[in-house]
């Protein structure tokens, strides 16, 4: 910043001005014809003189505001750009009577400058924050500005209370249950699941130490359960703001032009990572929405960062920083196989026939969705940030046995892991693994081998001769089940037929919330026919008719009227 000067127009108004012609460098840029190329190597160089200019994603980006007041990345235009090149440098020509004259910085050598897609002297820009910033050792960047480790610019947008040097268990303890009781009137399948929206949050205020982190998905049997609250929560906790919604198109199985969808959903990830966007909130999916894919698997475990195409370019790959957390929320959400062991899980029950209607009043929190995490947001990060320094003091390493979370090692050591130490559960215990100990092909088979025996279609069941393929689908795809698609309601059923549903579904790749036709689901178990499999592979638990100590298949007979039945049977012998 320069000595006051006066506004064009104004008499007697001034505001400070940044590069005033007297404090541009000397000598000066004479222009001659021919040497454009020279130019824009000097016009370069001066570039390390823009205080508050970075790189990133191919453009140049400054530190601004969004509308709610909050630090966001803004691109620098390309008028304001040349405007600034000609308050650096002191560019010059010499006129027709021969006389060196001062001049803006020409229209052809901005332009140059500005595309040139690689600035080494402007420092390279990952995040912005308004809270401390902790940094991969641990240590917690406090200082307003830009922390060139971390590569993020901080501005402090919140007061909070100092860390202790030294914070005792019984400290983190007390921080950690402020955090979770917020949400005490949720309740969970599992209580390892209450520590997830914690997690969460702690991720997201740590994404530079704890990055890259897994999706969280929040689901429910019926609306009104309070997944939305949690997001909202969430948002409001760690960014300071109201949850904004973003649209990201979802797989469908009867999806035919699965490439056009996959372009736009990369498209709109690049979007979101050229803008520095931290936290991606697809709440309320389509009831039985398929969520995963390709382009998320390929996203979710970038270290640093992704190529990805950007929206109205079709000119290439562009490298982007990746910083976007996915907030996933919805009832009879399912997860692609290959997506599950990214996706941290969070079941919400229902203790009422219409939960949704429940009286405020009766809340610990009723103002829970009406701005109570904003006005308590110093204390709750507060807590947050004594969580995770009093293990980072501790010396971060892992307070109990657990297999390492692949792919989310960091997430895992620094998040997780300081729940664990400061007397929570878990919240790795949560991530979405394969419904049964078999994969491929082999989990199909011993799914449609326990529906098999719980239909009885085998030697000592009620169907020796086997079952149709309608009876298959009608007792997989029950009345029950559809029903409670309808009403909202969990599927009082079986969970071994729940659970070779849900596989039937995604391998198969049905719709979710529709009964497949027969004539599809015989073709289907006609090519599992054939394939042998150990009794222990597919009955682990309940084995009510000795079927685990022998091997078995699936066996297609042809009945009176020429259908096609199946049985479970033991393989011939040879």
């Amino acid at each position: 910043m320069t000595d006051v000067a006066p506004i064009s127009g104004l008499r007697g108004t001034y505001a400070q001005v940044e590069g005033d012609p007297c404090s541009r460098p000397l000598p000066g840029v004479l222009c001659v014809q021919g040497t454009d190329e020279l130019l824009v190597d000097v016009a370069l160089r001066h570039l390390s003189r823009c205080e508050g200019w970075y790189r990133r994603a191919s453009r140049i980006v400054c530190v601004g505001q969004d509308d709610h007041d909050k630090p966001s990345i803004v691109p620098v235009s390309a008028s304001r750009f040349a405007a600034r090149l000609s308050s650096i440098v002191r560019w010059q020509k010499i006129d027709s009577e021969g006389e060196t004259k001062e001049i803006s910085c020409p229209g052809p050598i901005a332009a140059a400058a500005y595309t040139n897609g690689d600035w080494p002297e402007l420092p390279a820009l990952v995040s912005v924050s308004d809270v401390p910033v902790f940094r991969p050792d641990g240590s917690l960047w406090q200082t307003p500005g830009y922390d060139a480790i971390t590569r993020t610019y901080y501005v402090p947008g919140i007061k909070l209370e100092p860390i202790p040097d030294n914070i005792d268990a019984a400290l983190a303890n007390d921080c950690l249950s402020e955090v979770v009781d917020v949400l005490c009137d949720m309740f969970f399948e599992r209580d390892e699941m209450r520590y997830v929206p914690a997690a969460a949050i702690m991720g997201l205020i740590s994404q530079q130490a704890a990055w890259p982190s897994p999706a969280f998905v929040f689901s429910a049997s019926q609306p009104g359960t309070g997944k939305g609250t949690i997001l909202q929560v969430i948002n409001e906790i760690a960014l300071g703001r109201a949850m904004v919604p973003f649209h990201f198109p979802l797989a469908r199985p009867d999806d035919k032009r699965e490439s056009d969808r996959e372009e736009e959903q990369e498209k709109r990830l690049a979007q979101a990572a050229a803008s520095g966007t931290r936290v991606l909130n697809l709440d309320n999916i389509p009831n039985g929405s398929w969520f995963g894919g390709p382009i998320f698997d390929r996203v979710v475990v970038a270290e640093d960062s992704v190529q990805l195409r950007q929206l109205g370019r079709n000119d290439g790959m562009i490298e982007f920083p990746w910083r976007c957390t996915f907030l996933v929320s919805g009832n009879h959400i399912h997860v692609l196989n290959d997506s599950r062991r990214r996706c941290l899980e969070c079941v919400l029950v229902a203790t009422c026939a219409n939960p949704s209607m429940r009286p405020l009043s009766g809340f610990k929190y009723p103002d829970l969705r009406f701005g109570y995490c904003l006005k308590n947001r110093a204390r709750l990060l507060w807590c947050c940030f004594v969580v995770l320094a009093h293990h980072a003091q501790k010396g971060g390493k892992a307070t109990h046995e657990r297999p390492d979370l692949a792919n989310f090692e960091r997430f895992q050591r620094f998040v997780c892991d300081a729940i664990v130490r400061a007397g929570g559960m878990d919240p790795t215990s949560c991530i979405l693994t394969s419904e049964d100990t078999l994969t491929g092909d082999d989990q199909l088979v011993g799914c449609a081998m326990r529906a098999l025996e719980k239909l009885g279609a085998h030697a000592t069941g009620q169907f020796p001769e086997g079952v149709t393929a309608t009876m298959f689908a009608e007792y997989v795809w029950s009345k029950e089940w559809s029903d409670s698609l309808k009403d909202n309601r969990p599927c009082l059923q079986d969970s071994a037929i729940a659970e070779a549903r849900e596989v039937f579904t995604l391998n198969w790749r049905l719709h979710p919330s529709k009964r497949p036709a027969a004539k599809s689901i015989s073709s289907r178990l006609g090519d599992l026919c054939g394939r042998v499999l150990h009794g222990a592979q597919i009955w682990p638990v309940d084995d009510p008719n000795g079927f685990q100590a022998s091997e078995w298949r699936i066996a297609q007979h042809v009945d009176r009227k020429n259908q096609p039945r199946y049985t479970v049977v033991p393989p011939r012998k040879k």
